[in-house]
């Protein structure tokens, strides 16, 4: 493998600016970083993250050198999550990628039962692997029991109780921000959310509580009973849930999380975009004829190595009293169930927004 040296003399410039642009320093141009990046990638360079981790330790005379691993602890076992859960298997695939660019290897678990944390504890001991990742675990699972003040980690999706970990998740206030942007521009009046989860869940209060925001800043828009159809998506009750809301409130537009709502509108005759639009707020990919916004799920999993990597980096261990929030907004995805914008935009995005925030 190529020593920084070596890449140094090809690209010209001192060691310690291909240390510095390799590390994405904001004190390298971002042209002569993505130079020496691309002269390192070709050169087949990957970094060792524990060696600089091991460095720190010995400045601060704790000298001990750990894994070349990290720790991803999923709630589906690896063969279903990448067969079942699209999303999950994007965070998955975001964090190996990173992972390996970094120099790590991603070691898989998904312990289901107590005693199936403690065998994950001793083999973690074992491998002595200290950077854990917990990903999009739901609300209701039980607590996974693990020394946590042994380990450097993060959580991909929402808070688990106790364990005050940095977190990484969807911007989904500023997703809706974005969405309500695109509606007033084309003209919608009429804008109605439907949470299938009966807004229990915390992507479902999130997703209420921006759209109620975003009816309040905008006043000129009606506001529409947010529908929680009380049944699960696959299930009758649902869609004729849908229908009946749809007949009693006369929305526009329809802000909703799930594909199968265009389906539904064709059962009872209507077209989208001429009788109602459609805006789903979490698509998938750029093949979707839906409008809405696509999220980078593998940009998540990448952030959440990244945290990891730095803590490790700076030997720190443990859960903290304040936790960082690290939001990954999307971007939007035109499709063809919304009618073209009118000429005159009008916006309603803040003039910042935050991309990391603080939690306790």
């Amino acid at each position: 493998m190529p020593t920084l040296q070596e890449i140094a003399s090809i690209a010209g410039v001192h060691r310690t600016t291909v240390s510095m642009a390799l590390k994405n320093h904001p004190r390298i141009p971002e042209e002569t970083r993505q130079r020496i990046q691309t002269i390192a990638a070709t050169l087949g360079y990957k970094p060792n993250p524990y060696l600089s981790a091991w460095m720190t330790s010995v400045r601060q005379g704790k000298p001990k050198l750990g894994s070349g691993s990290i720790a991803y602890l999923s709630e589906f076992p690896k063969e279903v999550l990448i067969a079942h859960h699209r999303y999950a298997k994007r965070f998955y695939e975001g964090a190996r990628l990173r992972a390996e660019q970094l120099g790590y290897g991603l070691d898989f678990f998904s312990p289901q039962t107590p005693a199936e944390c403690q065998q994950v504890e001793k083999v973690l001991r074992a491998r002595s692997i200290e950077g854990i990742i917990l990903a999009y675990f739901s609300p209701d699972r039980p607590e996974i029991a693990l020394n946590w003040e042994r380990y450097a980690g993060v959580i991909i999706g929402y808070e688990l109780a106790g364990l005050l970990y940095p977190r990484v998740n969807s911007d989904q206030i500023r997703n809706m921000e974005i969405i309500f942007e695109e509606l007033v521009r084309r003209g919608y009046q009429r804008p109605g959310l439907v949470v299938f989860d009966n807004g229990l869940s915390k992507a479902g209060r999130r997703f209420r509580m921006a759209f109620n925001d975003m009816i309040h800043i905008n006043r000129e828009l009606a506001h529409v009973p947010i529908l929680w159809p009380g049944a699960k998506i696959g299930e009758k009750a649902a869609k004729e849930n849908l229908w009946r809301w749809i007949e009693r409130t006369r929305p526009d537009c329809i802000i909703g999380p799930q594909q199968e709502i265009p389906l539904w509108l064709e059962e009872i005759g209507m077209k989208t975009p001429d009788d109602i639009g459609i805006v789903c707020y979490t698509i998938n990919d750029e093949s979707n004829r839906i409008s809405g916004m696509i999220e980078n799920f593998e940009s998540i999993g990448s952030n959440a190595v990244d945290i990891v990597d730095g803590q490790l980096r700076r030997n720190e261990r443990g859960i903290r009293p304040a936790h960082r929030l690290t939001v990954q907004c999307g971007r939007w995805h035109e499709g063809d169930t919304l009618r073209p914008a009118a000429k005159a935009p009008h916006s309603t995005r803040p003039e910042k927004s935050p991309t990391k925030r603080k939690s306790r």
